[in-house]
């Protein structure tokens, strides 16, 4: 009876090293010990280590369960993806228009914040909050003390700038597509030359991006087709509903893989219907396209100033990256764009060039970009509702106007990280008129440019 209960006595110890994870060499040992006093016979501690064993994993398995379900979070949040930045700016500005020894200086702040939930496979949901008020679609910039907005440290307001339903199908053809119903980011590769980056149109879109296609001799290629019908005014009647429809297609070549060279040419056409004998300050134009004068409307008093011509941009991209300068990691890559609106009699050409080095996207302390750019822009060759908005265009009179068209000249700059998602942005643009009067200017003259400073402290997350 006293060897059966040391006996048990021993087994129970066992038990509780397996339960408390012991090396298998201390339960071996243990073992071994027994079947030397005779205690064990083989076949009983070949018996007990396999049990032993077994309920160890048993053991770790269970507490690795636990663990997870300790430590996991909701199942609900990890369809949801939140996203936003914050960014401070202080912004110089001189030149045509204003005093010539005056330099106006705007301390301005951006802030958005975006959130997408994943419904089902197929189908998410989006919606962004940003700062900047609904007065102006290709701006979210706060002036701090503006007095139009009451200044003395008075509260600034926020609003939706995207709110959509994205149906993203994973069939086998369908694979890359995107379909876009709501107020959402822009569908077309776009540049800022046409497309101010803080326009999200509204109404219908859709994307497809292909896989990479290996022909024999050709490099590998990516073909890609974006299109959308984008409602700019309601006014009640569907005949007469001033629209825009849109149809980009083009490839992405990997031409030079030892360099990581792409090639990415895309070709879109837009057609702003309605909008001729219009006036075009009803959708927040910066009044620098061709308007009507009593004699271009035929004597009739109701087409003066309102839009001399329709708007159907054809426009073309070329962009050419490289993640390596022969055997140097130095991304750089050049670009173009060129635009042609052929409804218009005159002015009717835009074009940009420009070439960057660096990291493309800031991420990370200590990387960095510098781009320059050329940039000109007919008084018709797109709605000056479109391109961007810090790059000043000019009226009939010489007055400069941001985001407008009839402007040349040079944007630059340069961005470096200070810490992980944040960095530090200094851009520079010299804008004057292609063509303008004296009428209106004092002592401005014709032939002063505009000149901007945006130097930026950007956080994202």
């Amino acid at each position: 009876m006293r060897k059966f209960s040391f006996i048990l006595a021993i087994l129970f110890g066992i038990s509780l090293l397996a339960n408390t994870y012991a090396g298998a060499s201390e339960v071996d040992i243990l073992v071994k010990k027994l079947v030397e006093k005779k205690l064990l016979t083989q076949d009983e501690a070949k018996e007990i280590l396999e049990e032993t064993k077994k309920e160890a994993v048993k053991e770790k398995e269970a507490s690795k369960d636990a663990e997870k379900k300790t430590y996991s979070i909701p199942e609900w949040t990890q369809k949801i993806n939140i996203k936003g930045d914050v960014r401070f700016r202080i912004q110089p500005e001189w030149g045509k228009g204003l005093n010539p020894s005056h330099i106006r200086v705007r301390e301005r702040m951006r802030a958005r914040l975006g959130v997408e939930a994943k419904v089902n496979e197929t189908i998410s949901a989006g919606a962004r909050l940003v700062t900047g008020g609904t007065a102006d679609p290709r701006s979210t910039n706060i002036t701090l003390g503006d007095s139009t907005a009451g200044g003395d440290f008075s509260k600034t307001g926020v609003s939706f700038d995207q709110y959509y339903i994205k149906f993203q199908p994973d069939y086998k053809y369908l694979t890359g597509s995107k379909l876009w119903l709501g107020k959402f980011p822009n569908p077309f590769d776009t540049t800022e030359l046409v497309w101010d980056p803080d326009i999200n149109p509204e109404g219908i879109a859709f994307q497809y991006m292909s896989p990479f296609l290996d022909i024999g001799y050709v490099p590998k290629t990516k073909i890609y087709a974006n299109g959308g019908v984008f409602w700019l005014l309601e006014i009640a009647k569907a005949d007469t509903d001033p629209m825009m429809w849109g149809a980009q297609t083009g490839f992405i070549s990997q031409i030079y893989p030892e360099f990581g060279t792409t090639l990415d040419v895309g070709a879109a056409i837009y057609d702003v219907t309605r909008m001729q004998n219009r006036n075009w300050a009803t959708v927040a134009a910066a009044n620098t396209n061709s308007l009507q004068t009593l004699a271009d409307a035929e004597f009739n008093p109701t087409r003066v100033n309102t839009l001399k011509y329709d708007y159907q941009p054809l426009d073309l991209i070329v962009k050419l990256d490289n993640k390596r300068l022969f055997s140097i990691e130095a991304p750089n890559g050049l670009y173009s764009d060129f635009v042609y609106n052929n409804p218009a009699a005159n002015g009717n050409i835009g074009y940009m060039f420009g070439g960057y080095v660096g990291e493309r996207n800031i991420k990370e302390f200590g990387q960095w970009n510098a781009w320059f750019e050329w940039r000109y822009l007919g008084r018709d060759s797109v709605p000056d509702i479109m391109p961007d908005s810090d790059f000043y265009g000019f009226t009939p009179t010489g007055a400069p106007a941001g985001g407008g068209t009839n402007t040349r000249g040079i944007n630059t700059g340069v961005q470096f990280g200070l810490f992980k998602n944040t960095f530090l942005s200094l851009r520079y643009s010299w804008s004057e008129p292609i063509k303008s009067s004296n009428s209106g200017q004092g002592t401005a003259s014709v032939s002063t440019p505009y000149q901007v400073i945006y130097a930026d402290i950007n956080a994202r997350f």
